[in-house]
């Protein structure tokens, strides 16, 4: 099974620029650092805080920081728990973007389906 969330955050809310101030309550050490310093600073926060609200959307039990997401080496983000997976969890992926006034992201997991086995 196959489910889809798509987030879109406004970077002018309020609750998105105190957070952008304040990362830690949503997002790990590694993805404060990957965000950088700068102009683009807060778009980038502001698309893993979108990511983030549509990962709880899919998994509503998780913590934000339960799920990490960092730039490989191509700058793809690649996302990973940072304990176990939710159960039934195949494969996650995420895709991520911002302007100057939006952040949006795509978060796509792949789950098995429980099955009932008759005898």
């Amino acid at each position: 099974m196959i489910e889809r969330r798509t987030v879109e955050i406004v970077l002018d809310d309020p609750e998105v620029l105190a957070l952008a101030r304040n990362p830690a309550e949503a997002l790990t050490e590694a993805e404060i650092a990957a965000a950088g310093f700068g102009a683009a600073r807060v778009q980038r926060i502001a698309a893993g805080l979108a990511a983030k609200k549509a990962f709880l959307q899919l998994f509503p039990g998780c913590s934000p920081t339960d799920l990490e997401i960092l730039p490989s080496d191509s700058g793809r983000p690649l996302a990973r728990f940072r304990g176990p997976a939710p159960g039934g969890l195949v494969s996650l992926h995420v895709s991520l973007t911002h302007t100057e006034s939006r952040a949006a992201a795509l978060v796509v997991v792949e789950r098995h389906e429980a099955r009932l086995v008759e005898d």
